[in-house]
């Protein structure tokens, strides 16, 4: 609780509603809530494997691993933290030629947050109101000179906080930089960093 986690990969959370009318956010029954996913992290802790001990059982393809795998002897690596996670967010698209509901994109609060707060979707101005039809959402995108470029959203907090205490959950969130050179062309100053933070609201 309370720390940073060095880690350079990104979460791999299937979190994307497309292909639905705005406004049947969080009240249509065809918009089903999140399931639970795991994730593990390398924690600081090492611990030792052997990986010459190859165990029974195996495919082709995985003895053909564990026998490569077996040439490395002992090794030191670090515990991995398993957690349970619940998606804060979901990508929205919408595409459509129409001129009344033009293409849309966007991340909102998942299924799962907006339900549980009944959230309302006002469709007309594209914005996330809580039930006293009152700004919940607020999405933000900033560009310079075509060289910076960052995106964010932003949940109001006594809703995020609300929502946490009655799960009973903590939030963990990620911090990621990419920073490259256009004028490389190849992508060879492409450079990535990533940390997670695990705190209690």
């Amino acid at each position: 609780m309370n720390r940073t986690m060095e880690w350079d990969h990104g979460l791999h959370l299937e979190s994307s509603i497309n292909n639905t009318y705005f406004g049947e956010l969080y009240w249509a029954d065809s918009i089903p809530c999140l399931k639970d996913q795991i994730e593990s992290f390398p924690s600081t802790e090492l611990h030792e494997i052997d990986h010459s001990i190859i165990p029974k059982g195996l495919s082709f393809s995985e003895k053909y691993h564990a026998k490569e795998m077996a040439k490395k002897g002992k090794e030191m690596v670090p515990v991995r933290i398993h957690l349970t996670i619940e998606p804060a967010i979901v990508e929205y698209s919408w595409e459509s030629d129409s001129k009344i509901y033009p293409s849309l994109r966007g991340y909102i609060p998942s299924p799962n947050i907006g339900k549980h707060l009944n959230l309302k979707a006002d469709s007309v101005n594209f914005q996330i109101l809580d039930k006293n039809c009152e700004r919940a959402w607020i999405s933000v995108e900033y560009e310079e000179k075509e060289m910076l470029k960052q995106e964010s959203d932003y949940i109001r907090t006594d809703l995020l906080k609300k929502y946490l205490d009655n799960k009973g959950l903590v939030l963990m969130y990620q911090i990621k930089q990419n920073t490259f050179d256009r004028n490389a062309g190849d992508g060879s100053g492409d450079f990535r960093g990533m940390r997670f933070k695990i705190q209690e609201l």
